[in-house]
């Protein structure tokens, strides 16, 4: 890791952490406490607010960039917006052309460019597995679900009785279809989308 790299990582450490020591800071980025706390006082000669309470801490009110992608960091966005998961349904892939978007629009000029000419030397192929209206409607109440923390309520085709206000234990994406897993009676059930007749967010 270069340092560029490294001082990038070290200010989004502490971005995400309440307080972090040299010892920390070394360990996340695989140098020596030495070289951590001269990274540190780079950051605070380039104004960044850095202070020492019990663990290096940023201001609480401290206005910096928030998006400080490295190549190699765009690269693997870039390809898991383009992965088969997200290529598998409509509402998915509507998201994460939003997300490349925003993501493009965050990034400075010069560095917008490169991330456009490295997009044109990639190119990912997906299988055509996209699933079912229905099912795409379902797996857009499961993401409400989950992003709310709101539980459901849904019906299997196989069952006349209705399962009622359960939390999403678990959504999985393998081998080209989607698995909702929910807690039932103590016990674990897993269930294929398109299995499921439908499902409705509680309120």
């Amino acid at each position: 890791m270069s340092k560029y790299d490294r001082l990038l990582h070290i200010l989004n450490l502490l971005r995400s952490r309440r307080s972090l020591r040299a010892r920390d800071l070394a360990r996340e980025c695989g140098v020596t406490e030495r070289t951590a706390y001269r990274d540190v006082l780079s950051l605070s000669s380039a104004n960044v607010p850095i202070y020492f309470d019990d663990g290096y801490k940023l201001l609480s009110n401290a206005f910096l960039p928030t998006l400080n992608l490295t190549k190699e960091e765009f690269i693997v966005t870039h390809l898991g917006l383009n992965s088969e998961v997200i290529s598998s349904d409509k509402l998915l892939m509507k998201y994460g052309k939003q997300v490349a978007a925003k993501l493009m629009a965050c990034l400075p000029e010069a560095v917008r460019d490169e991330c456009k000419r490295i997009c044109g030397c990639m190119e990912i192929s997906c299988p055509h597995r996209t699933i079912g209206n229905h099912s795409g409607l379902m797996l857009g109440t499961l993401i409400q679900a989950v992003a709310s923390g709101k539980k459901i309520t849904l019906r299997c085709n196989e069952r006349k009785e209705k399962i009622e206000k359960v939390g999403v234990g678990l959504l999985k994406y393998e081998q080209g279809n989607w698995y909702l897993t929910v807690s039932l009676s103590n016990e674990n059930i897993t269930l294929p989308l398109d299995r499921l007749k439908s499902i409705t967010l509680c309120t």
